[in-house]
């Protein structure tokens, strides 16, 4: 072969030395390598010669420019990428694990639920690609790699890369991409292919997962194409009993033949997957709503334009004009409530209750009110089982006035998420208030907690930081809520870097001061965090804030008050009082009661309490992670 070992190693000696290959496709040869200048080991996809010379180094080392940008957890990130020799070459990670290719050997047919997650991780990878004028061409089971308990998706060097205006940095014309997977436009070598394409694709891998073998087969690449052109697919449920209705519906809305009646968009697709299927609905009609939802509102997101559009008795008060006095009280009491202190909340709960009285069809001060609630909830001094109930009503409210508030998905996300524990429904809230109104940031901010509790702790930090990337000037939850993110990951100096930036814009800012207070504390850096306790720090979430202040106690010599706290709570137990168990059981673990903490954790997960989600990563639980009724708490915690 003219791209062999003899060719390669030479071309690329000093930088990279060759040790074997690992794989040959149709248009690349996969070589493991070790990275002279890092000391790793890496994998160099080489193209075959013939693919270069239609592509061309110019052509190519520029689209690699723009793939090269892609930064997703789900994304197989680009090391290098070059010319030698007249070789065109990328370079990757090399990951241990398999493909999914390997898997479906393997196992024939996956998990229905291990295909809807790797399905889902897969359409977020081409959600952010495709945002970013990437779009990838050839999804295939060999192209998506299973490591550590998620996917990432390869390959993604030779993807058609568009410009801002749309326009094709390739003309070549080239057919790249897999017959059984391709979809009919791009079998029939059309040149604009547009994101739907990739869509056509990862249904047809979703297929292969559900049922162990591929939508259309033959025995030539040519009767495949003929299949995939003309032929409908029979339902994965024809091949797999247990496979139900609504995962039928996703998978043949995502293999129609006109791209018109697929999903809109990648998010489409992940939202689908994670939410319940509209009954009743065939996969046609859902594609028919999905296009028109894109016509209206640029979104598609399914299972929310059918639950709420088609009744649609009430969409009319979307028109509605409100007073501006009422808009200005709804205004002033949104600003109050972006402080998260519980007076502030109180109060901000209190003006909208009047905005709701004075306008009962203003659909925004619905929706205020209901977020508002669910903030107070996290915030606030009150009982969350109250708040999260008094948020519900308002938001479903809201959404009878106006399907597109967007606001009251993300509150439907924090109840699921902070108060049920309903991971997968939560963010499939987070991605419909996403599309609803893709400048929000407070969705993205959510979204990353979902994440945390399943410990996918990549993936949290990546959420956060598109929420960074689009919250308001000035606003300082996101920078916090970021050096949390990164405190639990174990990366200090760069969470006190983002709580920097926070001081440097608002040098009063509480929650900066007691986000830095807990990671002083963990770090044990005693006169540090006293100097933050004697300055004055905002002490709120309240009594989990006390426990931060009760673990410093443990650490700087002062036992004694840590364990009056955490008593003098206990006793509250039965009372009006509530008590946050979750801040018992962490002081108790400082403390090394282990009786009292377990007792406390059980107690946390029977009151549904949010901060369950930090059992991963908690400095004072770290000790007892391998205790078999530690375990057991992360069980009925449903955290991972």
């Amino acid at each position: 072969m003219t791209d062999g070992l003899d060719r390669v190693a030479p071309a690329l000696d000093g930088r990279y030395r060759i040790e074997r290959e690992l794989g040959r496709g149709g248009m690349a040869t996969v070589w493991l390598a070790h990275d002279l200048k890092h000391g790793r080991q890496v994998a160099i996809k080489v193209l075959h010669p013939h693919l270069a010379a239609v592509v061309g180094t110019e052509r190519f080392l520029k689209e690699i420019r723009t793939t090269a940008n892609l930064q997703h957890p789900h994304i197989l990130p680009l090391f290098d990428s070059g010319e030698a020799d007249g070789l065109l070459y990328y370079v990757m990670p090399y990951l241990t694990g398999e493909t999914l290719r390997q898997a479906i050997t393997r196992d024939h047919q996956l998990p229905i639920a291990d295909a809807i997650r790797i399905t889902s991780e897969v359409a977020s990878a081409l959600d952010y690609a495709h945002r970013h004028g990437v779009i990838h061409r050839d999804i295939k089971p060999e192209n998506i790699l299973l490591h550590e308990g998620r996917s990432l998706i390869a390959d993604f060097g030779i993807a058609i890369a568009t410009d801002a205006n749309g326009a094709r940095l390739t003309q070549t014309g080239l057919s790249i991409g897999t017959p059984a997977y391709m979809s009919p436009e791009q079998a029939l070598g059309e040149r604009n292919l547009d994101a739907r394409t990739d869509i056509y694709a990862t249904g047809a891998v979703l297929y292969e997962m559900l049922t162990g073998m591929p939508p259309f087969s033959g025995p030539s690449g040519q009767a495949i194409v003929a299949k995939v052109i003309t032929e409908k697919p029979l339902a994965p449920s024809r091949h797999r009993r247990e496979v139900p209705a609504r995962l039928d519906d996703v998978v043949l809305t995502a293999l129609e033949k006109n791209p018109e009646d697929r999903f809109a968009n990648a998010a489409a697709l992940e939202s689908a997957l994670n939410g319940p299927a509209p009954a009743g609905m065939s996969h046609r009609r859902r594609g028919r709503l999905a296009r028109g939802a894109a016509v209206m509102t640029g979104l598609a997101v399914l299972v929310f334009v059918v639950a709420r559009l088609v009744p649609g008795s009430r969409g009319s008060a979307v028109a509605h004009v409100s007073d501006p006095a009422t808009t200005e009280l709804v205004n002033t009491a949104n600003y109050l409530v972006k402080d998260r202190t519980p007076a502030k909340c109180n109060q901000a709960i209190k003006m909208l209750s009047k905005a709701t009285a004075a306008d009962s069809l203003y659909a925004a001060a619905w929706a205020s009110l209901a977020k508002a609630n669910a903030l107070c909830a996290l915030f606030g001094d009150g009982d969350p089982d109250v708040m999260y109930a008094a948020a519900l009503g308002p938001a479903k409210h809201a959404l009878e006035l106006d399907p597109k508030a967007s606001d009251s998905h993300t509150t439907l996300g924090m109840v699921h998420l902070f108060h049920e524990q309903e991971f997968a429904a939560a963010r499939n809230e987070f991605i419909q208030a996403t599309a609803l109104d893709s400048t929000k940031y407070e969705p993205w901010l959510f979204r990353s907690w979902t994440y945390l509790a399943v410990n996918q702790v990549d993936s949290a930090l990546y959420s956060m930081r598109q929420a960074k990337r689009l919250r308001p000037v000035g606003d300082e939850i996101v920078g916090v809520r970021l050096a949390t993110l990164l405190r639990w990951a174990g990366k200090y100096a760069e969470a006190q870097a983002e709580l920097d930036q926070v001081v440097q814009v608002n040098p009063a800012s509480g929650l900066a001061r007691d986000e830095e207070f807990g990671l002083l504390v963990e770090q044990h850096r005693c006169r540090e965090a006293a100097a933050v306790q004697a300055a004055g720090w905002a002490h709120y979430p309240p009594q989990y804030s006390d426990a931060v202040q009760a673990v410093f106690w443990v650490y700087c010599d002062k036992p004694e008050r840590a364990r009056q706290f955490a008593d003098s709570l206990t006793a509250s137990r039965g009372s009006d009082k509530y008590v946050d168990e979750f801040a018992v059981g962490v002081t108790y673990a400082a403390l090394g009661d282990t009786t009292k903490m377990f007792e406390a954790l059980h107690a946390a997960v029977r009151q549904h309490n949010w901060a369950l989600f930090f059992l991963h990563n908690h400095f004072t639980l770290k000790p007892y992670a391998d205790l078999p009724e530690f375990r057991a708490v992360m069980a009925q915690a449903h955290v991972k």
